[in-house]
């Protein structure tokens, strides 16, 4: 379920906070703004610099949002790359959390998963392809009209 690609117009600003729509580039779904970070870095990278912009890695709770953020991230890549989004596990394997606090109960796991390979799988990411690599893309989620500047 990934997003330092956040500069939206190349002036080094972000999204303005308060505003009652997201900002051009990003997309709206369910009083949330999204938007797909092309930047590879790891999950803790990734979700920091989502806190920094007031927001967090995408979570997923239904069917639907998990097929608007596939959409997010099809439309600004032109393909279904792997992606970090919020899901982590706090090093247990079978207890899962949203990074935003959201109850994690809606699973849309790959057959075998999740298995904690080698016992390094603590992170969450949408379109795996079966290739290790530590360093991949991701989305971001904000709350409409509260991203930092």
């Amino acid at each position: 379920m990934a997003w330092v690609g956040a500069d939206l117009d190349g002036s080094n600003k972000l999204y303005s906070n308060r505003s009652a729509s997201c900002p051009s580039g990003w997309s709206e779904y369910n009083g949330n703004c999204y938007h797909y970070v092309s930047m590879p870095m790891n999950w803790a990278s990734a979700e920091r610099h989502c806190m920094f912009m007031g927001g967090h890695l995408a979570s997923v709770h239904n069917l639907r949002e998990y097929h608007q953020i596939q959409h997010v991230i099809r439309t600004a890549s032109y393909r279904s790359g792997r992606t970090w989004i919020g899901g982590y596990n706090a090093q247990k394997t079978s207890i899962w959390f949203w990074s935003d606090g959201s109850q994690f109960y809606y699973t849309n796991w790959c057959r075998g998963e999740p298995n904690n390979w080698r016992g390094t799988q603590h992170c969450l990411e949408m379109n795996h392809d079966g290739k290790r690599k530590y360093h991949t893309l991701y989305v971001f989620q904000a709350v409409k009209g509260v991203m930092n500047n």
